[in-house]
């Protein structure tokens, strides 16, 4: 079959990035691979498997991350599986840009948390990228935590310990942290509402909803916090505190902070130009 023709009547239901996913998905050969071939080999049985992935795609509403498995994030391949949250390519910028800023101080046997974990997208990048640094990395979900195992495995990051808890409750034993991060379920109830069915329909609803105003979590994790943070060492410059929110949560965050007692507070942009992280120190 001709992999032009072919593409062409994939991206007649999804856009042409995507179609490329599937493509690589179905044949096991890279992008760069397929297109030197003008013919490639696909089995009746395969493009019967591709109508079935396309169906999920447009009828289902199944985000193509989970079709495919996996997606890359950082240096790592993140393994996706339904109601685990799919990182998120604003997720992955902030931590790219933490990892970039914490490279000073990559020998130091560094105390790291990750809060509500999920797929452990960001602790395990984290510990990917610090060797000599130790993630603790919790959640609530058991779901989540049986994910976030398998990506430890798959991608052979030894330095990580993977916990049941909600919250602070369990990670006592680990602390002192120099750095907590999360990405919180921050978004509001009316937003949630709003949200796409291929988000709505597959996603864990408690992984992404937190209340009227989105910040049931938020408030929790800045109150506790600061006793779980080591004291500060001034010759280090890395935030102490990093929480993803809602791109309307900045002024409210801030303030929660503020009443926490953090100082040094910044509100970083997406990709997108929203408010999309808080970095904090006491």
């Amino acid at each position: 079959m001709q992999l032009l023709s072919l593409l062409k009547t994939i991206t007649r239901a999804v856009p042409e990035q995507q179609a490329w996913w599937l493509l690589e998905k179905l044949t096991g050969k890279s992008r760069s691979k397929l297109i030197t071939q003008d013919e490639i080999d696909i089995t009746s049985e395969q493009l019967l498997q591709l109508q079935d992935w396309l169906e999920e795609i447009v009828i289902n509403s199944q985000p193509i991350q989970y079709i495919i498995g996996s997606v890359p994030f950082y240096e790592i391949e993140i393994l996706c599986k339904p109601p685990v949250l799919i990182p998120r390519p604003e997720t992955e910028e902030w931590v790219v840009q933490l990892i970039q800023q914490l490279q000073p101080y990559k020998d130091r046997p560094l105390r790291i948390l990750d809060l509500c974990t999920g797929s452990g997208c960001i602790g395990l990048a984290l510990a990917h990228a610090l060797p000599n640094a130790h993630v603790i990395m919790s959640d609530i979900a058991e779901h989540a935590l049986m994910l976030a195992q398998e990506n430890k495995l798959y991608n052979s990051i030894p330095n990580s310990t993977i916990l049941p808890s909600n919250l602070f409750e369990t990670v006592g034993d680990y602390a002192p942290f120099d750095i907590i991060v999360s990405n919180p379920p921050y978004i509001p109830m009316q937003a949630y509402k709003h949200l796409d069915s291929s988000v709505k329909e597959w996603e864990d609803r408690l992984a992404l909803e937190a209340g009227k105003d989105g910040l049931s979590i938020i408030k929790k994790i800045i109150e506790v916090a600061p006793n779980y943070l080591s004291s500060r060492d001034k010759a280090v410059d890395f935030p102490q505190l990093l929480i993803e929110i809602d791109y309307t949560q900045a002024e409210a965050v801030t303030n929660l902070l503020k009443h926490a007692g953090f100082n040094q507070i910044a509100i970083d942009k997406d990709l997108y130009n929203k408010d999309r992280v808080v970095r904090a120190s006491l």
